[in-house]
């Protein structure tokens, strides 16, 4: 069993029940338990008080960086600087610096492209998808715009549809009764 995980000392606290064959690691009196058909997360955090633990060795080191601060995987771009936990995340990083933008938008007619996967989902959600949900429509005669949220709403009556001289730099407070608050 010892060979499934990092160290001896927690390879101590764990065992496998022969019955069911799932494994229970000991964690300051906290019992885990895990079947073979899950993923097995053989590495585990052993800073104190963390009970984190991963299926590969590569997703703890990154992890410890939380504990220990430190980023091993640093940008060479010119002026850049920036470090990483792990070489994956630097990786996306450079992609920033290449211009390269491989993850284009499905949406018939976007053009859009993006660094990473994640980028491309946030701006369907927030660009195409706001398209069809839109269901805040402003009542003011001859607007008729829609928003996603209500705050949104509010906010724009408050911006277009007040008499009140817009001051500098301020924040527009709708509240329930009143037309517009400015603050």
């Amino acid at each position: 069993l010892m060979g499934n995980f990092q160290d001896p000392e927690v390879a101590s606290r764990c065992t496998v029940a022969e019955d069911c064959g799932k494994y229970r690691c000991q964690e300051d009196g906290k019992r885990e338990m895990e079947t073979k058909t899950e993923s097995l997360k053989r590495y585990i955090c052993s800073y104190a008080g963390c009970s984190a633990a991963y299926n590969k060795q590569w997703k703890l080191d990154a992890h410890l960086c939380k504990h220990t601060g430190v980023k091993p995987y640093t940008c060479e771009h010119e002026g850049c600087g920036k470090s990483f936990c792990s070489p994956y995340h630097l990786t996306r990083h450079e992609l920033s610096h290449s211009g390269v933008k491989p993850f284009q938008c499905t949406e018939d007619g976007c053009e859009e492209a993006f660094t990473t996967n994640t980028n491309r989902a946030r701006h369907v959600s927030r660009v195409h998808a706001q398209q069809q949900q839109k269901k805040y429509v402003c009542k003011f005669e001859g607007c008729g715009l829609e928003f996603k949220k209500n705050k949104q709403l509010k906010s724009h009556v408050c911006e277009q549809h007040t008499q009140k001289p817009k001051p500098k730099r301020s924040l527009c407070m709708y509240k329930k009764g009143r037309v517009c608050e400015r603050v």
